[in-house]
């Protein structure tokens, strides 16, 4: 009788025990998902700070790209527009060369020089004009566009 009393006492400190240990595990696993919980959410609003700063400096970076590429195009059509005007130059002391000797060969009189000349600037100050009317045309239409 005795044995099987404290057979039922071991028993019983044995379930205890495990209910006990049970308990603890279920209590760890708990503390364990929530821990992985925390980890998921923190690494995820990693990633999408991450991105947000990738994303900064991208448009960052293109800004500057941008920016460097207008500054390169306006140096460049300032090279063009120099390069156009040397030419030009050159081209109107070749005409003036071969104007001066036409007038010293008696071909033509110096009026007749003058209103060739006033011709000629007429007809660039026509394109001059047409030029700027387009430019403002073209800013109008970007002005609208932003």
């Amino acid at each position: 009788k005795e044995d099987s009393i404290r057979e039922a006492v071991v028993k019983e400190a044995v379930d205890v025990a495990r209910k006990d240990v049970l308990q603890q595990l279920k209590g760890r696993e708990t503390q364990l998902f929530e821990q992985m919980r925390e980890f998921e959410r923190s690494r995820d609003q990693q990633r999408t700070t991450d991105a947000e700063e990738c994303s900064k400096m991208l448009a960052e970076l293109m800004k500057k790209l941008e920016d460097e590429a207008n500054v390169y195009a306006m140096k460049k059509q300032q090279y063009e527009r120099r390069q156009r005007n040397r030419e030009l130059e050159k081209s109107r002391e070749t005409e003036r060369d071969a104007a001066l000797a036409r007038i010293k060969s008696g071909e033509i009189t110096p009026e007749d020089y003058l209103k060739q000349l006033e011709q000629e600037l007429q007809r660039e100050e026509g394109e001059h004009n047409d030029k700027v009317k387009e430019l403002e045309e073209q800013m109008t239409q970007l002005t609208a566009e932003l």
